[in-house]
């Protein structure tokens, strides 16, 4: 037997304590998106005000994400991991409590800037034990962050049948995290090379080492946050005004993107052990520019459901085989590299889904909706920039 092999059963054992976790950061990240419509219906508040629950959700990750790497100079990964889980928890419950729409915005940018740690840290831990195999890893640790994608439409979904208050939107989610906590607790984290700090410095040191891969990947994550976010955000409201679905139906639809979003990761995550996940990452990434584009188009209500499911599988392998290629730099530098790619998302999250909103709300949904192809063919032409220099094995 290979002597490494007990080596990478251990490092498979402990990634596999982030999976019930990811699920609850997925939930969180679906939150605005599944809950924004029935906050809107209960406060009566129109677009321009509820494109704000989204945007300070990602101000928030984005903060978090940048002050990543400082925080693993001091912590281990499990220590930072549990803190921010308990900031997570107390900052929903907050939110949830809170008598104005305004402090309700308060207490959500603290849900974004745990979030944003929760969902980066895990990406950086499995870069660090992985290797070059960290495509392929990330595909399955994705995949279950994308099961609460699945998850968090349920819930709003249910809220909304019931007509129950928005608060339930903030409270079941805090109240999903405490016990998913236990495993991260529980298990042995092995040590990665501290990571440099954020800093012009270690992004000087990453231009130096490879520029173009760089900003091919930040660009793209760019892009993409920005695309699948605007999508996400506003899905809901467009399906029940523009396609007269009724209130609770249209969340199905979203569960239904989310599922084959999960399906499709784990799908990729298979397939990449004998497809060149380069090969995949195209492949997909096209598709989802020609369908983010066609799905607001037909007349039929059923034609559009259709193509936003497959909208689901196109984008599912994209941001875990960009992530992925953060192992094609040094140990080191590749945290560096993650943060600042997620924190790149966190920009596209927080300008573009409210700008696709004005545009929903003053001019066209139609047109709203399938501008975000702009941003999906964005991201096709970040994976043609970077294809040269992912052909290789790190």
């Amino acid at each position: 037997m290979d002597e490494t092999t007990p080596t990478k059963r251990r490092h498979d054992k402990s990634i596999r304590a982030f999976y019930p976790f990811m699920m609850v950061s997925g939930i969180i990240q679906i939150l605005a998106p599944a809950s924004i419509n029935i906050i809107m219906q209960q406060l009566g508040i129109e677009e321009h005000l509820g494109g704000l629950f989204q945007v300070v959700y990602f101000s928030g990750l984005l903060l978090g994400t940048l002050l990543l790497t400082r925080f693993m100079q001091r912590y281990t990964i499990k220590q930072i991991m549990l803190i921010q889980a308990l900031l997570l928890v107390a900052s929903l419950f907050a939110a949830s409590a809170a008598p104005w729409y305004f402090l309700l915005l308060i207490f959500f940018f603290f849900t974004g800037f745990a979030n944003g740690t929760l969902i980066t840290l895990p990406a950086i831990y499995a870069t660090g034990v992985c290797g070059e195999d960290s495509p392929r890893v990330q595909n399955i640790l994705y995949g279950f962050f994308s099961v609460g994608f699945v998850l968090g439409p349920l819930i709003a979904a249910l809220i909304a049948r019931e007509n129950l208050s928005w608060r339930w939107c903030l409270a079941i989610p805090a109240m999903l995290a405490l016990p998913l906590m236990v495993p991260i607790a529980l298990t042995g984290m092995k040590k990665i090379p501290k990571p440099d700090k954020l800093s012009i410095a270690s992004l000087r040191k990453i231009l130096s080492f490879n520029r173009s891969l760089f900003i091919g990947l930040v660009l793209a994550f760019l892009l993409y946050a920005a695309g699948n976010a605007s999508v996400k955000t506003w899905l809901v409201t467009f399906l029940e005004i523009e396609k007269g679905m009724v209130s609770g139906s249209a969340h199905v639809v979203l569960v239904g993107t989310a599922t084959s979003l999960t399906l499709g990761r784990w799908a990729c995550s298979y397939l990449s052990r004998n497809i060149d996940p380069l090969d995949i990452l195209t492949f997909i990434s096209i598709s989802a520019g020609i369908l983010v584009f066609l799905a607001p188009l037909p007349s039929s209500k059923a034609a559009s459901i259709v193509l936003y499911l497959l909208l689901g599988f196109a984008n599912s392998g994209i941001y875990p085989f960009l992530i992925g290629y953060s192992a094609w730099f040094p140990e080191g530098e590749s945290s560096v590299v993650i943060t600042s790619a997620v924190a790149a998302a966190g920009v596209g999250g927080i300008i573009f889904p409210y700008l696709i909103g004005i545009l929903n709300q003053h001019i066209n949904p139609i047109l709203g909706m399938s501008s975000a192809s702009v941003f999906a063919m964005g991201v096709v032409a970040c994976v043609f920039w970077i294809k040269p220099h992912v052909i290789k094995s790190p």
